[in-house]
């Protein structure tokens, strides 16, 4: 007999990342936005995988990094058991990250940091400070990767693949164009689903976020992206990828 699989009510698997495993349910558009979002994202880490066999590493280069608490939660601890992993190709960018030691049955939504002058901050990696005020500098922008809630364990996994130019819900409308820059991952809890809330809580920065977690230093385009709800949001985990030659 095969093990019970639970389902919550709203339809999504607790733990799953929407973009990889959500039902099919094609007369939902937003349903259909994110399953392109995932072909794509697994053509590329395809891609990557035949390229590593047929050509030298330095081709495709792969990069593994821990997975941190975030440092708006204070000290920068390791998460246990976490990691992430990040493809690097002439097309774009695939990126991969496995979050544990979060909140059961929370909606979370990863961003995408792109860097693309790194030499330019004030320290390595590259301070939250440089990206959001100094963007015109160091060249950065933030778009949307992925949205997941948690299982009963507290894991989830999210993956996406971001093409060279223009990101998902850019806040600064510069976009990914240095494939040898510094990227972050950063994962953003945005409390308890709220049913008929799914697809804007797993797709925007802002949905289900009070005000003072969406502080008015944050551009307008990342204030505006989602409703507000009663939830103190807030940035929890991270994974950074140094800059290659």
């Amino acid at each position: 007999m095969k093990p019970e699989t639970r389902i919550n009510r709203t339809g999504v698997k607790p733990g799953t990342a929407l973009t990889l495993s959500a039902p099919a349910a094609p007369t939902r558009p937003w349903r259909r936005r994110i399953a392109r979002r995932s072909m794509a994202a697994a053509v590329a880490l395809g891609l990557g995988s035949v390229c590593a066999q047929a050509a030298p590493m330095q081709h495709v280069p792969m990069q593994h990094v821990n997975v941190m608490t975030h440092a708006s939660q204070g000290e920068v601890k390791l998460v246990k058991e976490g990691g992430a992993q990040l493809i690097r190709s002439p097309e774009g960018i695939f990126v991969n990250l496995q979050a544990e030691r979060l909140q059961p049955n929370h909606v979370y939504t990863m961003w995408v940091v792109a860097i693309n002058a790194p030499q330019n901050c004030s320290r390595q990696p590259c301070p939250a400070a440089d990206v959001l005020q100094n963007s015109d500098h160091v060249e950065s922008d933030l778009g949307y990767g992925d949205g997941a809630v948690a299982d009963h364990d507290g894991k989830a996994r999210f993956a996406a693949f971001q093409a060279v130019g223009t990101m998902p819900h850019s806040w600064f409308e510069r976009g990914l164009t240095n494939m040898a820059g510094e990227i972050h991952l950063v994962i953003r809890d945005h409390g308890p689903l709220v049913p008929g809330r799914e697809a804007t809580m797993l797709g925007t920065f802002r949905d289900g976020c009070n005000a003072e977690s969406v502080p008015d230093t944050l551009p307008g385009t990342a204030r505006g992206n989602g409703k507000p709800g009663a939830y103190q949001c807030a940035n929890v985990q991270a994974a950074i990828f140094t800059p290659i030659e």
